[in-house]
C-alpha cells in the first residue's frame, strides 16, 4: 500500500522503530535465544502491519477527495421559482390614437416551490395592469394579467413597452408588449427640409388622409410658421408652406404641432430640418477676465464692424445671421452659399495682422462652442 511504505517504520510519536535483530550479533547464540528473537521481530511486524492499516484507512481530507469514476456531476439545486410567460411577448397588433390598446397575458409558476407576487410594475405611464393575485401560485398553477396601452398621439410609431412582475423573495421576471401606431394622416416629406434661397426660405408639406376624409387645421405650435390657403382639406389632401419670417421670428424651430379635429389623429408633428450653408471663421479670442478681457472684446468688436462693412450694398438673403462666441472667438455664419461667399470676401479683405481665418467644423463646432 502506498500510505504504509510512505510511513514504513514509523510510529504514532513520529520515532523511527527499531529494525528486529539490529544487535542480535552480541547476544549469545542460543536455541531459546534465536526463538526469542523471533517471537519479538513477529510481534513487531504485527505491530508496524497494524499501524499501516490505521493510516490506510483513516479519512483523506475533504481537498484530496475523488469522485469514483461515473459518477455524476449533478450539484444539489433548491427549488427556484421560474414564471413563464405566455404569449412570451404581448403583441397589440396596430393601435389607434386615441384608443387604449388591451390583452392579457398568462403568467406560470413553472418552478418547484409555491410563489407569492408582491407587485405587477409597469415600466410606463402608458401602460395599466391589473393587480397583482394574493395568496401562494403553487407549481404549474397560472394567472392572467390584464393589460391596456395607450398608443400616444405619434402616427406610425412602434411601440416596446416593459412590465415587471415583482416576486414575494425580491426577484423580479419581466415581460414585454409591443403595438404600433395606425398613420391615418400622412406627411410627406416625412421632413420639412429648409433651404435659404434668395431672400425667402422656401419649403412645403402635404398632408393626406389614409382613408380620403376631410380634415381641418384647429391649432399650431408654433402659430403662422406653417399657413395654407385654407384650414380644410379638400378630398382629404392639404398643402403647408413655410412663412420664413414668421420661422425667423419663431426662432427657427424644429418641429411644429398641428391640431386637427380628427379624434384619431388629434396632434400631427412636422419636423423641420434647416439644409442652409454654415461657415465658421475664427478671431481672436477674448479670454481672461477685467481691463485685458474688454481689450480683446473691444477687438472683435471692431473686426465684426470691418467684415459688416466689407458687405458693402450686397444683397444678403433674410436667413442670413452671423453669432459671435467671444470665449472662443468662432463666428459662425448662417444663410445661402452667396451669402457665405460674401463673407470670405470680405474677410479676404482684412489685413493680415487681423488673425481672422476660416476654419473648419461648420454646425458641430457651433454646439460645441455654445455648450462651453
Amino acid at each position: 500500500m502506498f500510505l504504509a511504505r510512505g510511513n514504513r517504520a514509523r510510529g504514532s510519536s513520529g520515532s523511527a522503530l527499531p529494525r528486529c535483530g539490529a544487535n542480535a550479533h552480541r547476544r549469545p547464540v542460543r536455541a531459546i535465544g534465536r526463538q526469542v528473537s523471533m517471537m519479538i521481530r513477529i510481534g513487531k511486524a504485527l505491530s508496524v502491519a497494524a499501524l499501516c492499516l490505521t493510516a490506510g484507512s483513516a479519512p483523506m481530507p475533504a481537498s484530496d477527495a475523488r469522485a469514483p469514476a461515473g459518477a455524476s456531476d449533478a450539484v444539489e439545486t433548491t427549488d427556484a421559482a421560474v414564471l413563464r410567460f405566455s404569449p412570451a411577448v404581448l403583441d397589440l397588433g396596430d393601435l389607434t390614437i386615441g384608443t387604449a390598446g388591451e390583452g392579457v397575458m398568462t403568467v406560470t409558476n413553472a418552478g418547484n416551490a409555491p410563489v407569492a407576487i408582491a407587485a405587477i410594475r409597469p415600466a410606463c405611464g402608458c401602460t395599466k395592469v391589473s393587480a397583482a393575485p394574493t395568496g401562494e401560485i403553487a407549481p404549474g398553477e397560472s394567472f392572467a394579467i390584464a393589460v391596456s396601452l395607450d398608443p400616444g398621439k405619434k402616427p406610425g410609431a412602434n411601440l416596446v413597452r416593459s412590465v415587471h412582475v415583482a416576486l414575494a423573495d425580491g426577484s423580479v421576471e419581466t415581460f414585454e408588449i409591443t403595438a404600433r401606431v395606425r398613420t391615418v394622416i400622412a406627411i410627406e416629406p416625412a421632413v420639412l427640409e429648409v433651404a435659404a434661397s434668395g431672400d425667402a426660405a422656401v419649403g412645403a408639406i402635404s398632408l393626406a388622409s389614409i382613408d380620403g376624409a376631410d380634415f381641418a387645421l384647429t391649432g399650431a405650435v408654433p402659430a403662422g410658421v406653417l399657413s395654407a390657403a385654407r384650414m380644410q382639406s379638400v378630398d382629404g389632401v392639404m398643402t403647408l408652406t413655410l412663412d420664413a419670417a414668421e420661422w425667423e421670428r419663431a426662432g427657427r424651430p424644429t418641429t411644429v404641432v398641428l391640431a386637427t379635429d380628427r379624434r384619431d389623429a388629434p396632434e400631427l408633428i412636422v419636423p423641420i430640418r434647416s439644409t442652409e450653408a454654415v461657415a465658421m471663421f475664427r478671431l481672436p479670442a477674448a479670454a481672461g477676465e477685467g481691463a485685458r478681457r474688454a481689450r480683446l472684446e473691444a477687438r472683435q468688436g471692431a473686426l465684426l464692424r470691418e467684415i459688416d462693412a466689407g458687405l458693402g450694398g450686397a444683397s444678403m438673403s433674410s436667413g442670413f445671421r452671423m453669432r459671435l462666441h467671444r470665449e472662443s472667438g468662432m463666428l459662425f455664419v448662417h444663410g445661402t452659399a452667396r451669402d457665405l461667399d460674401a463673407v470670405r470676401t470680405a474677410v479676404a479683405a482684412l489685413p493680415g495682422s487681423s488673425g481672422v481665418r476660416e476654419s473648419d467644423g461648420g454646425a458641430r463646432a457651433e454646439a460645441d462652442a455654445a455648450g462651453r
